[in-house]
């Protein structure tokens, strides 16, 4: 099925523009630049924002401790945005492309190879304690 192809589609274009979650965590371990964007009910986002105290949405940047990735979030979602953000990652040989390469990198490495999964899990709770 189309769903369970995430790694291939991640290997095969040049950026991505990706929802918060284990998607981020695909294109990560693919090598593919991205963008995140979130958007939820409001009632739902203002619940979250006062449960919830953590410094980044996305996987990619907690597992990095930093803003690897650009985040919009709820009204910040909008094409203009979506556009501009994602615009200068197209280009492979581009700072803004390379640099999250080289942070994806560093995320791999922290990960290691076989028990990604279980160490991503191990992290998340961490951040979340």
């Amino acid at each position: 099925m189309w769903y369970d192809r995430a790694p291939e589609v991640m290997t095969a274009v040049d950026a991505a523009i990706c929802k918060s979650g284990t998607t981020t965590l695909e294109a990560v371990l693919a090598g593919t630049p991205l963008v995140v964007a979130y958007s939820m009910h409001p009632v739902t986002f203002a619940v979250a924002r006062r449960a919830v105290r953590l410094p980044f949405v996305s996987l990619v940047n907690l597992l990095a401790d930093r803003r690897v990735a650009a985040e919009l979030l709820q009204h910040e979602v909008t094409p203009e945005k979506l556009a501009d953000a994602v615009r200068p990652l197209l280009d492979p040989a581009a700072s803004e492309a390379l640099e999250q390469r080289k942070a994806f990198d560093e995320i791999r490495a922290t990960l290691g190879e076989a028990g990604a999964g279980a160490r991503v899990a191990e992290i998340a709770g961490r951040l979340v304690a």
